[in-house]
């Protein structure tokens, strides 16, 4: 979820969690496509976990605005759900944006991510 100039989502214990805190300084990749065309977006930034309350709640209730109904989504839960060190919140403060598509002088072959 993009708010501001940040890229916003939640996150449980892990990897991807513990690498974010170890190291900050993230990138970010989304595509999206199919068999004959494809976009992707790829953003750097500085990634924090957001320990304000106020913060948090805005943030989980965009997400859940945006993405509970969809197809059964598995975010169709409530946003009382606790934030924990284990559920976390976070952002990142976005530095840089680039991105490609199929219609940009590269063939549908050549797919993100493989640039």
């Amino acid at each position: 979820m993009i708010l501001g100039d940040e890229l916003c989502f939640r996150s449980v214990a892990g990897r991807r969690l513990s690498g974010l805190k170890a190291h900050p300084r993230v990138c970010v990749e989304a595509g999206a496509g199919d068999d004959s065309t494809w976009q992707s977006v790829i953003a750097w930034g500085d990634g924090y976990v957001i320990k304000d309350a106020n913060k948090q709640g805005e943030v989980i209730a965009a997400i859940l605005a945006e993405y509970s109904e969809p197809i059964d989504s598995a975010l169709s839960f409530s946003a009382s759900g606790a934030v924990t060190e284990e559920r976390a919140v976070v952002a990142v403060r976005l530095t840089d944006v680039t991105g490609r598509s199929s219609g940009s002088d590269l063939g549908p072959t050549i797919r993100p991510g493989r640039l």
